[in-house]
């Protein structure tokens, strides 16, 4: 697990604990935490299961304290709070060097590549 922030515009509007959820894929996610930069319109991708159509993308990052800005291919919040469900933050593809330094000790890394 490693704590991340994750940036809109170079904001940060929220932070996770993410864990290791697809290593092939090179995706993590966990629960995510606004701060009180936060707008779920503008921040994220689901609402009230109300799913922005494609092409309306959010330019989101995510940042970790240890590694710096994650390269991947993309960062999502779904954010189904109303529905008392939570709020979720996934990132996507991240690139396989960084995702093995940052989950070497995840246990669904290790249990996917020892197998």
């Amino acid at each position: 697990m490693i704590k991340i922030e994750i940036l809109h515009d170079g904001v940060v509007i929220g932070t996770s604990d993410i864990e290791a959820s697809d290593p092939p894929m090179g995706v993590a996610s966990g629960a995510f935490t606004p701060t009180e930069a936060y707008k779920p319109v503008d921040h994220a991708f689901w609402i009230d299961l109300d799913c922005r159509e494609p092409g309306d993308e959010i330019d989101l990052a995510a940042r970790c304290a240890e590694f710096g800005i994650i390269r991947c291919a993309g960062v999502v919040i779904e954010d189904a709070s109303d529905l008392g469900e939570g709020r979720q933050v996934t990132v996507l593809g991240m690139y396989h060097d960084d995702y093995e330094v940052a989950f070497a000790n995840d246990v669904a890394f290790r249990e996917y590549y020892q197998a």
